[in-house]
């Protein structure tokens, strides 16, 4: 769900825990596209100590002929990424389908 990662623990506790373990960066990757991680991301504080990232995947692919396709959109990926930015996101990159 948007604001939690697997297991039901809030980014916001996930992303506290690490830090407190050392951790120079936290964030997420892949497993929501571009606008879900930027929703997740709202709900949390920026961390006080590490750095923030966000590797987001191409959203969800669709299957034919054997093969998954993601839908790219270059310019909408673009647009989250400056929206990532402006969050306080300062390691951005792409997961699954964004080449």
């Amino acid at each position: 769900d948007k604001g939690f990662v697997q297991g039901g623990i809030s980014l916001q506790d996930a992303f506290g825990k690490l830090e407190s373990l050392g951790a120079d960066v936290v964030g997420l990757n892949c497993r929501m596209g571009p606008l879900h991680m930027i929703n997740s991301l709202e709900q949390v504080p920026l961390p006080s100590q590490a750095f923030l990232s966000a590797y987001p995947n191409a959203s969800l692919p669709s299957y034919s002929d054997g093969r998954y396709h993601y839908k790219s959109n270059i310019d909408y990926f673009k647009k989250s990424a400056d929206d990532l930015w402006k969050q306080g996101v300062r390691l951005i990159g792409g997961c699954c389908g964004t080449t």
